[in-house]
C-alpha cells in the first residue's frame, strides 16, 4: 500500500534529519510525497529540513501544505509561526503561535516560539510570560532558559537573568545561547575576563555566531586588551558590514590605540548606516564620539 510505504520513508527521512543531513532526507521526503500527496506529516518534516538547511522560503510553503492537508495540525502552526518570524513577518508568526496554543496549549514549543515573537515585538513582559510557561512545562527547556535570561537582561534585571543562563548551562554544558547570555551579563557587570572566558566558549561551540565577537570584543577593550579586542571587530564586520555598531565599536578601538584617522572613518561609516535606518541614538551617540577626536587632549 503506498500510504504504508510513504511512512515508511518518512520515518527514514526522520532518523536523516535528526543526524542533519537533510539534503537525503528531504529526496526522501519527495518519494513518500509523490507516493501519498495527503501526508501532511511529510509536508511538515521536510518544512523542517529545509528551515535547517536555510531554506526559510521553500520551509513555509511546505508548511502552508501540511496546514491546508490538516488545518487541526498544532506543530505545523507552531513551526511555521517560528519560520515566519525569522522572515520577519511577525504579525503573521503571532497568528500561528496563537493557533498552535489554541490547538496545543500542553506544548511548551509554541509558547517557546511566541516569547521569541514577543520579544521581537518589543513586548518584554509577554515574552517572560510566554518563556515562563514553556518552563513549567518543561524544566528543562534549555532555550526558555536561555531566552528568558536575554529578556530580563535587557530590562536590566541581571540577577535573574544570571539564574537563568546558569539553569540553561546546567542543562547543557554544551548550549552556546547560555554561555552567550552569560556573557553579555558578565561584560554588563564588568566582569570582562569572565566575559571573554564565556564568549570564546561560544565560538568554540559555534563560530558562526559572530555576535560573540563583537562582545567579546567590547570585553577586551574594555580590559585594556585593544589588539585582540581589534581582531575581534574586524572579524564581525566582515561578517556584519552594514552594522553601525561594529564600525562605532571598532571606531572606539582605533581610538584607544590612538589612531584617529582611522577612528573617523569607522565614526563616519557607522553615522551613514545609522542614519540609513533612522537609528537616531546610535547617530547621536557616535556623533559625540567623533567630535571627542577633535577635542584637544
Amino acid at each position: 500500500m503506498a500510504s504504508q510505504a510513504a511512512s515508511d520513508l518518512v520515518e527514514r527521512a526522520r532518523g536523516l534529519f535528526r543526524t542533519r543531513q537533510y539534503r537525503e532526507a528531504i529526496a526522501l521526503l519527495d518519494k513518500a510525497i509523490a507516493l501519498d500527496p495527503g501526508m501532511a506529516r511529510a509536508y511538515t518534516l521536510r518544512g523542517d529540513c529545509k528551515d535547517d538547511a536555510g531554506d526559510q522560503s521553500g520551509a513555509l510553503a511546505d508548511y502552508d501544505k501540511a496546514i491546508e492537508l490538516a488545518p487541526g495540525y498544532a506543530y505545523a502552526y507552531s513551526t511555521r509561526c517560528d519560520t515566519r518570524r525569522r522572515l520577519n513577518d511577525l504579525a503573521g508568526a503571532l497568528k500561528d503561535c496563537d493557533k498552535a496554543i489554541s490547538l496545543d496549549d500542553a506544548d511548551g514549543g509554541s509558547y517557546d516560539y511566541r516569547g521569541d515573537v514577543h520579544y521581537d515585538l518589543n513586548d518584554n513582559a509577554a515574552a517572560i510570560a510566554d518563556y515562563t510557561i514553556a518552563i513549567h512545562l518543561d524544566k528543562t527547556d534549555k532555550h526558555a532558559f536561555a531566552a528568558r535570561c536575554s529578556v530580563h537582561l535587557a530590562d536590566g534585571d541581571s540577577a535573574d537573568a544570571l539564574t537563568d543562563c546558569n539553569e540553561a548551562i546546567r542543562l547543557d554544558p554544551e548550549y552556546y545561547r547560555g554561555f552567550f547570555g552569560r556573557g553579555r551579563i558578565e561584560t554588563a557587570g564588568q566582569h570582562y575576563a569572565e566575559a571573554v572566558t564565556d564568549f570564546t566558549r561560544v565560538l568554540t561551540d559555534d563560530s558562526t555566531q559572530t555576535g560573540a565577537y563583537y562582545w567579546r570584543g567590547i570585553a577586551l577593550l574594555s580590559s585594556g586588551r585593544a589588539d585582540e579586542a581589534l581582531n575581534d571587530l574586524n572579524t564581525y564586520i566582515n561578517a556584519n558590514r552594514n552594522d553601525g555598531d561594529g564600525y562605532r565599536i571598532r571606531g572606539s578601538i582605533y581610538a584607544a590605540k590612538h589612531d584617529a584617522t582611522r577612528a573617523k572613518t569607522d565614526y563616519e561609516k557607522a553615522i551613514e548606516l545609522y542614519d540609513a535606518l533612522g537609528d537616531t541614538d546610535g547617530a547621536k551617540k557616535t556623533r559625540a564620539l567623533l567630535e571627542s577626536l577633535r577635542q584637544p587632549g
